[in-house]
């Protein structure tokens, strides 16, 4: 899930608000300007992503978005593919966000081959 921030300058109010009901920031994570967080316990598991609107990787997310909304069947194997990464991973969030990699990057490299 991405939360849009007009510029990176506005992180910290945004950091603050949702630190507010429950998130906790982590840092980049490795991706320049796109910032994690941690849900709430109260919460089912998710992940949590801010970034400014001209960011690249959230021009990435949504590309990957419209891609799955376009082609059910790709949409369909990546649902598969998530379960089976949350039963082997668990709360590994890193193994299971890296092991999603390669799909997302194939699909996407698909679309621009398409484009």
């Amino acid at each position: 899930m991405d939360v849009v921030i007009p510029t990176e300058a506005d992180l910290s109010l945004a950091i603050s608000k949702l630190s507010k009901i429950g998130y906790t920031y982590e840092g980049e994570r490795g991706i320049d300007g796109r910032h994690a967080f941690t849900q709430p316990s109260r919460l089912p598991a998710h992940h949590l992503y801010v970034c400014a609107a001209a960011n690249p990787e959230l021009g990435r997310h949504i590309a990957f978005r419209d891609c799955l909304r376009a082609n059910p069947d790709v949409a369909k194997t990546y649902g598969l593919l998530k379960k089976r990464l949350a039963d082997r991973f668990g709360s590994d969030r890193e193994g299971y966000s890296n092991a999603k990699t390669a799909f997302i990057a194939e699909v996407l490299s698909k679309r621009s081959r398409n484009s």
